[in-house]
């Protein structure tokens, strides 16, 4: 094999040094125990690589099915909604103290994820992994990344407007509305600064799930990042959406649509730069830039 030029060196969608062992590794040695538990956790360099080709494919998709996907996503996740209003509602009155709803919030997401729907939160950084790589263009990532935000926002707005006939039956308009007045209530500035923590730790907990292949181990890396989210009542996008129609529906005067879609806005914003730049950038540039 000819050794690399400089112009190879600057390529990014090249093979890593990674890439290089596993591949020789693969065509010397036979798969043993050690192997297979090397596939259990695969090596972050093989996880880039899987994340990279599981978002190309994604990318290749019709939009009819990306939508689909994400209004799925949108109409499951709101399930964490109704585990914390329920759990809200019954300890207002019983004053028992507010974790207890944090630890019944990732279910929802668990759902969501497990059933590979599309979830905004989620695919900020693996879409950005494949842009950085060269896979995409600029314009394909945006284009991704609205359709997922389109279809996530009209998940939760469907999903809110059935919670909301179905209250009768779940009776969790209390908590809906404590969930509604945390996340509205912030000034901007820290708004922006909780939504960005909650889209590191999303980016952060889709980055362990490509790196496990146990299911278990998936579900508690899921619950265990969702969980530090629910725990800090940080502000995520999708969620939130669900809980703004929520409060829209039981008490407009108090939650002004136009001030609930300000919020919102911020959230979404916060949670790109969390996912994009503090999660997905930095593993791409000591993963591949570096390493290369």
């Amino acid at each position: 094999m000819p050794p690399n030029t400089p112009d190879d060196k600057k390529d990014l969608s090249s093979p890593s040094k990674r890439e290089q062992e596993r591949i020789k590794e693969d065509s010397v040695y036979h798969s043993v125990v050690i192997k297979r538990f090397d596939n259990w956790m695969h090596h972050p360099s093989d996880t880039l690589s899987d994340i990279i080709k599981e978002s190309v494919e994604e990318f290749k998709k019709p939009n009819l099915s990306l939508f689909l996907s994400a209004f799925a996503g949108g109409l499951i996740v709101s399930f964490s909604v109704l585990c914390v209003g329920v759990s809200e509602a019954s300890l207002l009155s019983e004053q028992v103290h507010s974790i207890v709803p944090a630890f019944l919030y990732p279910l929802g997401f668990i759902i969501c994820i497990l059933s590979r729907t599309q979830l905004f939160t989620e695919q900020t950084a693996t879409a950005i992994y494949s842009f950085r790589s060269k896979k995409i263009s600029l314009i394909e990532l945006l284009k991704f990344w609205a359709l997922i935000i389109f279809g996530n926002l009209t998940g939760t707005m469907i999903m809110g407007l059935i919670l909301f006939v179905s209250e009768p039956v779940i009776n969790a308009e209390a908590g809906y509305l404590a969930m509604a007045r945390k996340f509205t209530t912030p000034e901007p500035g820290i708004v922006f600064f909780s939504a960005l923590l909650a889209g590191m730790l999303m980016a952060q907990g889709s980055w362990l799930i490509h790196s496990l292949r146990d299911g278990m181990s998936q579900i508690f890396a899921i619950y265990g990042v969702v969980l530090i989210i629910g725990l800090g009542k940080l502000h995520h996008s999708i969620v939130g959406s669900t809980e703004i129609v929520l409060a829209t529906c039981f008490d407009l005067q108090n939650f002004p649509l136009q001030k609930s879609i300000a919020v919102l806005s911020v959230v979404l914003l916060g949670n790109c730069i969390g996912g994009v730049v503090f999660v997905a950038l930095i593993n791409f540039a000591r993963l591949r830039t570096f390493s290369d």
